[in-house]
């Protein structure tokens, strides 16, 4: 087999399996925060050791999820090293730098005050230790936002110049706040809030539907359905301002997401492949219904011309904030049809992400809505709903990574650096045999994460004693 196929694979597989972890950290470490902050700020003694439970309980939880993150997270930076030599060699001087700064301050931060939360809820203070809880959700998503930092930059690169081959920072800051990142970290935090609502909320109608644990799984579940429905409701502005954002600095990626391999002016969306609604694209991706969207094939030729150091007008590409003709004479540039990577799969990822997406903001909206009325226990069908949609969030999350690498090849780091032209030189058989290593151990830690978790969702949280029901 190929060299390159199988890097690609050995770290898309490894990213994958970490990726159905850590959406959960970021959400459910907010909802944490919240409910220690009740629990903390509580006088009534029913109600506060209500949330004790609640807070042991979803805690306990997130340790498992938390625990099994890191173990699949760590393998990954090693990957750049091994099985991606030659993108370290080029652009690891400013790859590097957000990875050591997550590391150092956002991991530790969630690390040390979730051993708080694990081992000192009575050795200290209410207070400090719902401050602890805030630490650790701050914590979970500055890793996310760091890491993102580094994919954006990749994505949409800036503040750096080439000196003999290798990337050097030039702008810390213009690195940092790239052309893309805030759009994808506001994404990312609003997918990581609807996953762990979604996760809480399932397992609480569960419970109801069960008739068990109900005082717990009520309180749980009216929190889960109003914070998902905000982040819900939220992400479908910021999904509309972040395609804006990839029209304006990958427009290859927009025509391979949108399978145009010609050129259209008032293009049309598809919603599914044979039904279109006329110009809707153009006004989703340019804010304007008679806007061009450049199609591959065109795009290509451009970009050919730029390698060559050929002049290139303005009317032949849209209006980018990334604009290729600054890398004109690169021949990282040069691409053909060959080098696009299957159409397919981006397209159908985002359709099912986004059909995904207002179906999380429906039952959330549903659920909130019931739960003003006080009705939601006796909804069942939406309770069913809602236990069934566990793994939908996790699903939606690897559907839009998918939606972001797949569409941003055949380059590595945008226009600057193409993927094939970034792996190791390694013999097949030993990336062959390392994919077929991590699957076994990546599964057997899905297996022991999934195991304790059905345990402990099977075990429930403490019942609140008889004498303060």
């Amino acid at each position: 087999m190929d060299a390159i196929l199988l890097a690609r694979i050995q770290f898309g597989l490894t990213a994958m399996y970490h990726f159905l972890f850590v959406p959960i950290t970021l959400g459910l470490s907010f909802l944490l925060a919240i409910i220690w902050t009740k629990w903390a700020k509580e006088e009534d003694s029913k109600k506060k050791l209500l949330y004790e439970n609640m807070g042991k309980f979803w805690t306990t939880l997130f340790a498992i999820n938390f625990a099994a993150g890191v173990v699949t997270g760590i393998v990954m930076e090693f990957e750049f090293g091994t099985a991606w030599s030659e993108y370290s060699k080029m652009v690891g001087d400013i790859f590097g730098a957000p990875l050591a700064i997550e590391a150092i301050f956002a991991f530790f931060l969630e690390s040390v005050f979730l051993g708080v939360l694990l081992f000192g809820r009575d050795r200290i203070s209410p207070k400090f230790y719902a401050f602890s809880a805030w630490m650790v959700a701050l914590g979970s998503n500055l890793s996310a936002l760091w890491i993102l930092v580094a994919n954006s930059w990749q994505q949409t690169p800036k503040g750096f110049y080439i000196e003999n081959g290798v990337a050097r920072l030039e702008d810390f800051f213009g690195a940092v706040i790239n052309y893309s990142t805030l759009f994808r970290f506001a994404h990312m935090l609003l997918a990581g809030a609807i996953t762990g609502t979604i996760f809480v909320a399932g397992i609480s109608a569960y419970y109801l539907l069960k008739r068990k644990h109900v005082d717990v799984a009520k309180e749980s579940l009216k929190i889960a359905v109003t914070v998902g429905m905000i982040a819900s409701l939220l992400q479908i502005i910021v999904g509309d301002l972040h395609g804006y954002q990839v029209a304006k600095t990958q427009p290859l990626k927009l025509a391979i997401m949108e399978g145009k391999w010609e050129t259209e002016p008032g293009a049309g969306l598809e919603i599914i492949p044979g039904i279109e609604i006329p110009k809707l694209l153009s006004i989703l991706a340019y804010h304007d219904p008679d806007a061009k969207i450049y199609g591959i094939k065109d795009l290509i030729k451009v970009y050919q011309r730029i390698a060559k150091g050929e002049e290139v007008k303005d009317e032949e590409l849209p209006e980018l904030w990334l604009d290729p003709r600054q890398f004109s004479g690169r021949m990282s540039l040069y691409i053909t049809e060959e080098d696009i990577p299957p159409v397919w799969i981006p397209y159908l990822s985002l359709r099912v992400m986004v059909f995904l997406g207002f179906f999380f903001a429906l039952i959330t909206t549903l659920g909130f809505f019931y739960t003003l009325r006080n009705s939601l226990e006796e909804r069942k069908f939406l309770l069913k709903l809602l236990v069934f949609s566990i793994p939908l969030p996790i699903i939606t999350n690897i559907l839009g990574w998918a939606v972001a690498e797949v569409g941003r090849q055949p380059w590595v780091v945008y226009y600057i650096l193409q993927t094939k032209h970034a792996v190791s030189p390694l013999p097949p058989a030993q990336i062959l045999t390392s994919i077929i290593l991590f699957t076994v151990i990546y599964s057997f830690v899905f297996l022991l994460f999934a195991g304790l978790t059905v345990f402990k969702v099977k075990k429930g949280p403490e019942s609140l004693p008889q004498e303060v029901v």
